[in-house]
């Protein structure tokens, strides 16, 4: 920051640094696993807070296995098992209801629709022909 009001200390060699406190934050506060040949049954093990003996990695949102959630309890195992499956069947009744957009969006649904309508309102089943 430019304003030492803010941060008074930014000149200084021994202040704090952006780079050592997001590095705290990763290692203390975001979740991790040990990598390397720790893995047993695929079940990634997880790091303890602030684990600096052997090297860890930061657990991925997306591509951990369901299996690995089992380190922090049942309940967190099904509540993101339950996670994905309503994440997919949301996706799924997007898919089916595009259709349905598209068409109310066309000129075969509302021929004189009016002009600065958004594409999502214009995708629903608003009348468009006549201005409220």
């Amino acid at each position: 920051s430019k304003f030492k009001w803010y941060f008074p200390m930014r000149d200084h060699d021994k202040g704090p640094k952006l780079s050592h406190a997001y590095a705290f934050y990763e290692h203390v506060t975001l979740p991790r696993y040990f990598s390397g040949s720790e893995e047993a049954d695929h079940v990634q093990r997880k790091a303890e807070q602030g684990e600096s003996e052997e090297e860890t990695r930061l657990f991925s949102p997306w591509f951990t296995k369901a299996t690995s959630y089992i380190e922090w309890g049942t309940g967190i195992d099904s509540y993101f098992s339950s996670l994905k499956m309503v994440a997919c069947m949301l996706f799924f009744a997007g898919l089916l209801n595009w259709y349905n957009m598209r068409f109310f969006a066309s000129s075969e649904y509302s021929a004189n629709k009016q002009s600065g309508l958004s594409g999502l309102l214009s995708g629903s089943a608003i009348c468009t022909e006549y201005e409220w």
